[in-house]
């Protein structure tokens, strides 16, 4: 019976494999560069430079169009967004805030209401005033 077992084991490759003792070989001798001093350090930038005085303005017309997902991609660039959603379909109206809540989650972004169908959205590192010029409160996610 356990040779039977053993056997079926085998065949469903469950068995640990066998593995040989080897003995690696190295070679002597230098595999690497040499360190050399008085290198000139240069700064690399890992983003470009965002233009915040740019601001995306979107009207999608159905859920899920081109101008829903540019909404996304412009908050990944960090450009913040102005979403008017009056002209979608009522069908359509939650669903589209509902990507764009996940969005905004998914980036640390803000969201604003600004008047019943339009919507600030803008990435974490803009900072959104009042008419007074104070912080509008964040609530954190």
């Amino acid at each position: 019976m356990a040779n039977m077992f053993m056997r079926a084991i085998g065949k469903m490759n469950l068995a640990e494999p066998e593995f040989e003792d080897q003995e690696l070989e190295y070679e002597d001798g230098d595999q690497y560069a040499e360190y050399e001093e008085g290198g000139e350090l240069v700064q690399l930038h890992s983003e470009d430079m965002v233009d915040y005085s740019r601001i995306m303005t979107v009207r999608p017309r159905t859920y899920g169009d081109s101008d829903t997902l540019a909404i996304a991609d412009s908050l990944i660039a960090g450009v913040p967004v102005i979403v008017n959603i009056s002209d979608l379909p009522v069908s359509d109206q939650s669903s589209t805030l509902d990507f764009i809540s996940g969005v905004v989650y998914a980036l640390k972004a803000h969201f604003e209401r600004v008047t019943g169908k339009v919507y600030l959205l803008s990435p974490q590192v803009v900072s959104i005033v009042d008419g007074e010029g104070q912080p509008l409160a964040r609530e954190p996610w």
